[in-house]
């Protein structure tokens, strides 16, 4: 089983989304990366970036899960930019315990939102996993790459 599938099957499993059907995890070729997209980056013995990328139905439902009601336009609106960022934090961490030795001797960053001209540099070639899940709430793709590749180590290296 992919890292990638094992990373998602933990975000629908604990904010409790509905896959679309049994087989609505699957393999991509082809890279799609548009706002939001957020990163975090693996050091120690694994040396690898994992990519997220959520679109913005998925975003809509993370916010009804997780942004509580009572606060003003602009706080909710900064909650809800953190959605992906707090979101790939905690399935990276949960998740961790499922990669090589159990984790140990890995340590994170802190999770990084790319910026619309950062994602055009993303390449293909660059990817070593990719996997979408697609909800009736939207999807979520999970990248993983290698940080010593040229375009997702300028991008994810600078922790």
């Amino acid at each position: 089983k992919s890292n990638c599938k094992k990373i998602l099957e933990f975000a629908i499993k604990d904010a409790n989304i509905q896959v679309v059907k049994k087989d609505a995890i699957e393999k991509i070729e082809k890279i799609i990366f548009t706002k939001p997209t957020v990163s975090i980056s693996i050091y120690g013995n694994l040396n690898k970036c994992i990519t997220l990328n959520f679109s913005e139905d998925m975003i809509i439902k993370l916010k009804d899960i997780f942004v509580p009601t009572g606060f003003s336009a602009s706080e909710t609106e900064e909650m809800i930019e953190n959605i992906p960022s707090e979101i790939i934090n905690v399935i990276v961490g949960l998740s961790l315990s499922s990669f090589p030795n159990r984790g140990h001797g890995l340590i994170t960053s802190t999770p990084y939102t790319f910026k619309e001209e950062q994602l055009l540099q993303m390449s293909e070639d660059e990817l070593e996993d990719a996997v979408k899940i697609n909800t009736q709430s939207g999807y979520i793709i999970c990248y993983i790459s290698d940080k010593n590749t040229k375009g997702v180590m300028k991008l994810c290296g600078k922790y």
